[in-house]
């Protein structure tokens, strides 16, 4: 059975049929159309299809019709010329299912596919961001276990994100600071606040006291769940240390400390 060209021409793929000799017995105007700004010229029934431009395309049209003629109904993305490209090989069978032709079909899918690589490409670059920050970012489930952590995890507290995934946050905690924690978060899981704000202690592998500001908010799912929360984690040890020496310094000298400039203007006393 061959479809009729009218009832081609009316498709909006671009659809031929060939035989089992792999020779082209109809088309539809779409085709057409496609072949030639490809080819620069029109296909021709009962010429060989699409296997004389060239030894790759060749080569997936001979193992493409291959599969069609054994039975097999299948799709392939490929891209001819720029232009990317979904075919559909379906069998057309006789009075005996034996495969007498097969109908190819295609739409073009090049927007599709730009858009998949824009996406990627704007997923790398939140990804290097995200790996490169000096924050940590992270998320962690309704339970408080870790589910994200970026790189920034392991330059401040040494431990591996493997390790500390699905690891509860608060394990990390100083242990001094725990209940505090517990009360500052819960305005946070109370919706009392859209997210909390506060400087606690953390300990890193080495056992080390880190001096961490952290920013939460709440991940909600579609039902109004609170699923888990996600925020930032700023190490500012540094400067806990230099404020806190800073005022040890002044309130523990005796001697009268002054500075001015080369005027006499007083800046410090």
């Amino acid at each position: 059975m061959i479809l009729n060209n009218q009832f081609l021409d009316a498709l909006d793929e671009f659809v031929f049929i060939v035989d089992a000799e792999y020779k082209i017995r109809a088309f539809n105007k779409s085709f057409a159309s496609l072949y030639f700004s490809h080819f620069g010229e029109y296909p021709e029934i009962g010429q060989e299809g699409l296997m004389n431009y060239s030894p790759n395309l060749g080569e997936l049209v001979r193992s493409s019709f291959k599969r069609g003629f054994s039975g097999e109904r299948f799709k392939i993305n490929n891209q001819v010329n720029g232009v990317y490209l979904e075919f559909t090989v379906s069998p057309i069978f006789d009075v005996n299912q034996k495969v007498e032709s097969l109908v190819v079909s295609a739409h073009e899918t090049t927007q599709t596919n730009n858009l998949i690589k824009k996406v990627s490409a704007q997923e790398e670059k939140y990804q290097y961001v995200v790996e490169n920050i000096h924050d940590v970012i992270f998320q962690t489930d309704a339970v408080g276990n870790w589910t994200f952590l970026n790189k920034a995890w392991t330059d401040i507290f040494q431990y591996t994100v493997e390790e500390s995934l699905n690891t509860p946050f608060y394990s990390y905690l100083h242990p001094d600071d725990v209940r505090k924690n517990e009360l500052l978060f819960e305005p946070l899981i109370n919706r009392k606040k859209k997210f909390c704000r506060h400087v606690i202690r953390y300990i890193t592998k080495a056992g080390k006291i880190r001096w961490i500001k952290v920013f939460a908010t709440l991940l909600i799912n579609e039902d109004d769940e609170i699923i888990g929360t996600t925020g930032t984690l700023r190490d500012i040890t540094d400067e806990i240390v230099n404020e806190h020496f800073n005022e040890l310094l002044l309130n523990n000298v005796r001697d009268l400390i002054c500075i001015h400039n080369q005027d006499g203007t007083y800046l410090f006393v």
